[in-house]
């Protein structure tokens, strides 16, 4: 529905076919330079990759499914066969939950890597107690996808707030312009008229001959001012037309726009909302300082990652192995003393 408002306002203002001018409002021309115009447009190219950004950051604690594969066959006869798909889940706090499965196959394996005939089952956990405790590359990575978000957000702010500031002046210019040409267009017509009267009280001999040229001086002087502000009034609105565009990032013609300006500013008051009243709070509110916090939040997240890689490197892996792919089958979870189900701990790995 905006869409369609926001087009309609912009045909608008492109039919140059009409003979009345279209009044163009300061809210559809602030509305229609948002949703169209190319700096308008960049900004929020920008908040788009930021999301991206962010939704790939979100990716590093998706689940990896990896599978190794190793196989020798020379002269028809299968040397060794070795498969093991493993599955990842990161967590959030550094933690991994670790499970694959084990096969080994063939007439020449290498005994350290022979396992049971159904294959080997391992469920685990790695749990970092130094390096990575705190924080990682991972979490770092995501911290940094968040802040870049808002820092998007907010030069998309401060772009928009530019781009607002520039375009409602050249609106006021536009609107002040046009006033002052209805002002000479009403001038140069109460001129003429008076003109004609004195011309015409010449010819009945009631004034002399002098004031006629003096009347007819007036009426130069006021059609050269109202020559000079038509040609202000047509430059003010080419600056307007390089703020409106069309939907295909096509620039509007200035010749074919009949539109007129919103009288009714002249006489809107400044709500309380805008006048400054707390210092403090607004300037919080301030983009630009906005910015310089998130550039320290930023510097926070890279001071903390390399205190963290000073640390040195210390996990635990914890896991259950079991003969085959089904790891509750005769599993005793209580204490885990079945020949076949092991608990490792490797430290420091």
């Amino acid at each position: 529905m905006k869409r369609i408002t926001l087009a309609f306002i912009l045909c608008m203002v492109c039919l140059h076919a009409l003979g009345q001018d279209q009044l163009l409002t300061l809210n559809e021309y602030l509305a229609a330079i948002k949703r169209y115009h190319p700096v308008a447009l960049q900004a929020e190219l920008n908040t788009d990759k930021a999301r991206y950004t962010r939704r790939e950051a979100i990716g590093g604690f998706d689940p990896k499914l990896e599978v190794n594969r190793e196989q020798k066959v020379l002269g028809g006869i299968s040397y060794y066969d070795y498969v093991t798909p493993e599955i990842k889940l990161p967590l959030w706090y550094g933690i991994d939950l670790k499970g694959s499965y084990t096969n080994y196959d063939g007439y020449y394996v290498n005994p350290e890597n022979k396992v049971p005939k159904e294959g080997l089952s391992y469920l685990g956990v790695s749990v970092p107690l130094g390096r990575g405790l705190l924080i990682d590359e991972r979490r770092a990575a995501l911290k940094r996808a968040a802040i870049y978000q808002n820092i998007a957000a907010n030069e998309q702010r401060q772009m928009l707030n530019d781009l607002f500031v520039n375009a409602t002046h050249t609106y006021a210019e536009w609107l002040n312009a046009w006033l002052n040409a209805k002002v000479y267009e009403k001038a140069v017509d109460l001129a003429s008229v008076r003109l004609k009267g004195v011309k015409l009280l010449y010819k009945n001999g009631d004034r002399p001959a002098i004031d006629t040229l003096e009347a007819l001086t007036l009426l130069q002087s006021r059609q050269q001012k109202l020559t000079e502000y038509q040609n202000l009034l047509l430059n003010k609105k080419n600056d307007l037309a390089a703020y409106l565009w069309l939907d295909n990032l096509t620039a509007t013609d200035p010749e074919k726009l009949k539109i007129k300006p919103d009288t009714s500013l002249i006489k809107m008051a400044v709500p309380d909302s805008l006048l400054l009243k707390e210092p403090a709070a607004v300037s919080a509110k301030n983009p630009e300082v906005k910015a310089y916090r998130l550039k320290i939040d930023q510097l926070n997240i890279e001071r903390k990652l390399k205190l963290e890689e000073i640390k040195p490197t210390f996990n635990v892996n914890i896991g259950i192995l079991n003969s085959g792919g089904a790891f509750f089958n005769n599993m005793n979870l209580t204490g885990c003393k079945t020949t076949r189900n092991l608990v490792s701990l490797l430290p420091c790995r």
